[in-house]
């Protein structure tokens, strides 16, 4: 297991601006261990309720699949696996935010994320991986499939109870939101997203140099031409006056 407060106590306080601003991204371990650091270097310190919300939050969620009997279905397969759908009421960007937030906070790690599909994989009591979760967001439609890692024959119900602890977890974080929630998180996530489209460069491109004209240099080169001009002009004036007497 990693020792993550050595691991974050090790950041400059800048690292540590990163992992504060995804809070919610991080892992519980990973949360607690950057209380500690907080609170040890007193950086930060109005920040730290909200961090401790989420871990709360999260504490909750986990209490309550715990003590939840759910219905479930064995299933006979070389790789067993469970399908099911789930309704939700959230805009798309919102709701596929809220599915990697209900497989963090039953720290499920998440492998895979793509716009409308994230992948998470389940540790066990004894530290493997049982089983994977992939939920697939369509039309304000979870379509979410649980597959047992280890090939048994024979599930015994547990990829249709995680697919049972799944809905939960993401049904009590989905009714967290109201409107004014929903439009201020749109309205985040779009300025993130324009944020990334453009990028500050470290140095910008500089003008072209336009020479400058100097007039001594004109004024010079016409009195070296004035001579030898004068010289071929007089020079042609003559030829032609020979050619006329001829």
């Amino acid at each position: 297991m990693a020792d993550w407060f050595n691991e974050i106590e090790k950041k400059k306080d800048n690292e540590l601006d990163e992992i504060i601003a995804s809070f919610k991204d991080s892992y519980s371990d990973v949360l607690r261990a950057l209380i500690k650091v907080m609170k040890k270097r007193e950086y930060r310190i109005n920040e730290l309720s909200d961090i401790e919300n989420e871990l709360e939050s999260r504490k909750k969620i986990r209490i309550l699949v715990q003590d939840t009997k759910f219905k479930t279905k064995a299933s006979f397969k070389w790789t067993p696996e469970f399908t099911s759908e789930l309704q939700t009421e959230l805009p798309e960007k919102i709701a596929i935010n809220t599915i990697a937030g209900a497989m963090i906070a039953m720290d499920w790690f998440v492998v895979h994320a793509e716009d409308n599909a994230i992948e998470a994989k389940r540790p066990s009591n004894f530290g493997d991986l049982s089983e994977k979760i992939i939920v697939t967001l369509k039309r304000n439609k979870l379509n979410i499939t649980s597959q047992s890692i280890n090939n048994n024959i024979c599930d015994f119900g547990k990829n249709s109870k995680r697919i049972e602890e799944f809905k939960l977890s993401y049904k009590e974080l989905e009714s967290l939101y109201d409107e004014s929630k929903i439009a201020n998180e749109l309205e985040e996530i779009t300025q993130k997203e324009e944020e990334e489209k453009y990028q500050i460069p470290d140095e910008l491109t500089k003008p072209k140099r336009q020479k400058e004209k100097n007039i001594s240099y004109l004024v010079g080169g016409g009195l070296l031409l004035s001579p030898g001009l004068g010289g071929i002009i007089a020079l042609f004036s003559g030829l032609i006056y020979v050619i006329f007497l001829y």
